[in-house]
């Protein structure tokens, strides 16, 4: 008959605790000469030895371990439980169990490593051929089931899209960790099954362990949640300081509206990944050892990321850590989003998608998935892009000498390079024949744009005595209606190099029939006045318009006052050693190393915005992803991060 080994689960806060799965290889693996049930008792816990904590996160140094928080009720929730048997060679033996009902389990320890112990007897079945169990994962709220039932070294590599199951509960799965913080140590994974845990009946295997929770006659499995949590607040309700701009006759107030993570992975492994580069974009075939990732993050011992006391770490390789891909701009990713691992939003999709927000809401949450970055990302030609960030979107309200404007207007701003602060312009429009702001008492950002270009001409008089006078604000208002200010269509980039960021606006031609009547536009490249048209001999609008992009002015255009901050999300390897950006008001991202910035599961990312005071980037087109600008160097959001651990199921504790 077949034969069933019962698993007795018993959890002790929601967070498995793994045992290696190559360290603890057992010497032999024979195989059954018939079918049998074997029983094991399963503790579903997170380990409660925490190895000491400190009263506020913020002293954070990278030796220890960070604090813990309980989190929610909600965040615990366990509808159901599918556990996975292995043989002394990481290939699955019997059937996969699974567990509808767990219980409400026990509290154990709410401030500290462990938050709920659940328990349940689960019997595997084992076939003839097969070796007994000597290893078992578990998956609570799984979002889905397929491939689970895999290899070890094919479990390591599997990928969800979810971090929740159909209920909203959330995923989890064995804790990943390295035993201990030695060179060569092998990586901990599945759980092993000891001697004296595996029984042939549910009655020994309840009697082994009693009303005793600590019974050696128990497997530990600490779990933890692929997701990584961010909290978002205000400290205070005046956070937002008017920013007067080079023309102190503007005033710009920021009006916070949403936030979202964004450049987030679009995926996560069910388990956590140590797996090494295959250089391709991939992950390679075999783990790192604890010493290869020391070196990975190229930092020696001055960042504790690996605590076996707690049978967890606070790193990992997320998919998009492999990539080798990241867009310089938001035209890279535009009709090209499955060429990138990560996932960018447009200000609209923020802003349909969050709760409304001002300095004075209490503090809301998200939920990610895992996301990393490797050095690789750190050294690409957008190492902004690699980064998972917080955007803080909004809209800027319009002070023009001290009359505050009804409507948010458009407005665009150009550096000035006598000023650390930019000019702020406005839209033209032609009234009673010349050319004026639509907002009274302010300067034309095309005004401003034909200043500064010199190829542009205006083209009077009669065929052979023709005048040609360079293109001024004083002769402007007879081609202003057959001028744009826009960003140039992809058309005019080709074979120039570089597109322009989407926020970028530089002078175009429009529609030609819209000039003057006895006025003809053209264009001098380097060989004369030529008309620009259609007809031979003429430039084309489209080389002509390239001809201006290649000697062009930008400006950035804020589409109806919008924009938005972006605030990299530092993990704990920032606060770890000597960090050469730790006291930087800049990101110097050549400095940066792997593990300063990201997003490790079961993790909590406390973002604490303490004031607004300089200008956000510019929105021109709010469907257009938001990549962040490789350029741009300062941060004028001041904030403080505070990283807490999820400690596996209870949430890590933060203090602001």
């Amino acid at each position: 008959m077949r034969k069933s080994y019962l698993l007795y689960a018993m959890g002790a806060g929601l967070a498995f605790s793994a045992c290696s799965s190559e360290e603890n290889l057992p010497e032999s693996n024979p195989v059954l000469e018939k079918d049998k049930s074997f029983y094991v008792n399963v503790a579903i816990t997170t380990n409660a030895d925490m190895g000491g904590t400190r009263a506020n996160s913020a002293d954070y140094n990278g030796t220890g371990n960070p604090d813990f928080e309980k989190g929610e009720d909600s965040e615990s929730v366990v509808n159901n439980a599918y556990f996975v048997f292995y043989d002394a060679n990481g290939l699955v033996v019997g059937q996969p169990v699974g567990v509808s009902t767990l219980g409400d389990g026990t509290a154990v320890d709410e401030t500290g490593n462990i938050l709920r112990s659940y328990t349940s007897v689960v019997r595997v079945d084992v076939n003839r051929g097969e070796s007994a169990p000597k290893f078992v994962m578990c998956y609570l709220n799984p979002v889905s089931t397929d491939g689970l039932a895999s290899s070890l070294q094919r479990v390591e590599t599997i990928t969800r899209e979810g971090i929740k199951d159909a209920k909203g509960a959330f995923a989890m799965s064995n804790s990943v960790y390295y035993a201990n913080n030695e060179t060569g140590t092998s990586l901990t994974r599945a759980v092993a099954i000891g001697d004296g845990q595996l029984f042939d009946s549910k009655e020994k295997a309840e009697a082994a362990v009693g009303n005793n929770p600590d019974a050696a006659a128990r497997v530990v499995i600490n779990v933890e949640r692929y997701a990584a949590k961010v909290k978002f607040s205000f400290g205070k309700e005046d956070v937002v300081e008017a920013y007067t701009p080079a023309d102190d006759n503007v005033t710009l107030t920021f009006v916070p509206e949403k936030w979202e993570v964004n450049a987030f992975d679009k995926k996560t492994f069910v388990t956590k990944a140590f797996r090494a580069d295959d250089g391709l974009g991939s992950p390679a075939g075999t783990n790192m050892s604890y010493g290869q990732v020391v070196d990975e993050l190229a930092r020696g011992t001055g960042w504790a990321w690996n605590a076996p006391i707690n049978k967890r770490s606070y790193w990992a390789f997320s998919p998009a850590y492999y990539s080798n891909e990241y867009p310089y701009n938001a035209n890279d990713v535009k009709g090209n989003e499955d060429a990138y691992a990560l996932k960018y939003l447009s200000y609209n999709e923020i802003v349909a998608e969050s709760n409304e927000l001002n300095p004075s809401t209490t503090e809301t949450v998200k939920y990610t998935n895992e996301t990393t970055v490797s050095r690789e990302g750190l050294n690409s030609s957008n190492p902004a892009a690699a980064i998972a960030s917080v955007v803080l979107a909004g809209h800027y309200e319009v002070t023009v000498a001290g009359v505050a404007q009804a409507l948010t207007p458009t407005f665009y701003t150009v550096r000035k390079m006598e000023s650390d602060k930019p000019l702020v312009l406005f839209d033209a429009k032609l009234q009673d024949g010349k050319v004026t702001s639509t907002i009274t008492g302010t300067n034309t950002i095309i005004e401003y744009l034909v200043d500064k270009e010199s190829a542009l001409l205006v083209r009077t008089g009669e065929e052979g005595s023709y005048e040609y006078t360079p293109l001024t604000k004083d002769n402007l208002a007879s081609v202003f209606d057959a001028l744009e200010v826009v960003r140039p269509v992809d058309d005019v980039f080709e074979g120039l190099g570089e597109y322009a960021a989407s926020r970028k606006v530089t002078l175009q031609i429009g529609d030609l029939n819209k000039v003057t009547a006895g006025t003809t536009l053209c264009i001098n490249l380097g060989n004369g006045p030529q008309v620009i048209g259609n007809n031979e001999g003429e430039v084309s609008v489209l080389e002509a318009n390239k001809a201006l992009v290649t000697a062009a002015s930008y400006a950035d255009m804020y589409n109806e006052g919008k924009a938005y901050f972006n605030i990299p999300i530092r993990h704990l390897g920032w606060y770890a050693g000597n960090n050469p950006n730790a006291t930087s008001e800049s990101i110097d991202y050549s400095a940066a190393r792997v593990g300063d910035f990201g997003l490790v599961r079961n993790h909590v990312y406390n973002i604490l915005v303490n004031s607004i005071s300089g200008l956000a980037t510019a929105i021109a087109n709010p469907n257009d992803p938001i990549v962040p600008p490789v350029e741009t160097k300062d941060y004028y959001v001041a904030y403080r991060l505070n990283i807490l651990n999820w400690a596996i199921v209870p949430v890590q504790k933060v203090d602001l």
